[in-house]
């Protein structure tokens, strides 16, 4: 309908590869980081930080599936090989069986992209399991979510996220930005 009207469309967090085809949609526009550029980016710091045994970790959904193809090619380009990909069903109320499967791939960092949501219920199950503070949990855009810490637990420490909206974020109790991220907004 956008299109075909020829209608402008700013998706404000679109990151999906296939939402945003310059040729297919004219008309659509993003104002956050595509896949590629955010997987390219928590891979580096993954090398960056020297993780051995990295497991890249999304959903079965389109969402899910574009992400782990871009960390993949990310991880290619930066000579690493994964110990393994995980993907889950998004909304499962049990994440203890992907906590597992990490468990027993040994990760010492998970390159995730899950939602708010999914991601805080798999780091809540790394936690009842023990395995928690083996790891490193780096996230896209969707860990930034404020259910994603609202829900995680003490597992929290062990998180990141390369959006960074966690600095001034209502769920952590904040009331303003940091000093470095309202120089910024200044």
């Amino acid at each position: 309908y956008v299109n075909q009207n020829k209608i402008i469309q700013i998706l404000n967090i679109a990151t999906n590869t296939s939402l945003v085809n310059a040729e297919k949609y004219p008309y659509t526009f993003r104002t956050f980081f595509p896949s590629p550029i955010q997987a390219e980016a928590l891979v580096n710091i993954a090398k960056e930080a020297g993780f051995q045994k990295i497991v890249l970790l999304g959903d079965t959904t389109a969402l899910g599936n574009d992400g782990i193809a871009s960390l993949q090619a990310a991880c290619k380009a930066a000579g690493i090989t994964p110990v393994e990909a995980i993907t889950y069903k998004s909304g499962d109320a049990d994440m203890t069986p992907v906590a597992e499967k990490i468990k027993k791939a040994g990760a010492d960092c998970i390159l995730a992209w899950t939602l708010g949501a999914d991601g805080a219920k798999i780091v809540s199950a790394l936690s009842r399991i023990g395995y928690m503070d083996k790891l490193i949990f780096l996230g896209y855009t969707g860990v930034s979510l404020p259910n994603f810490r609202e829900l995680a637990g003490s597992g929290i420490d062990r998180c990141y996220t390369i959006y960074g909206s966690w600095s001034g974020d209502k769920a952590a109790g904040a009331t303003q930005l940091y000093d470095a991220r309202q120089a910024l907004y200044d």
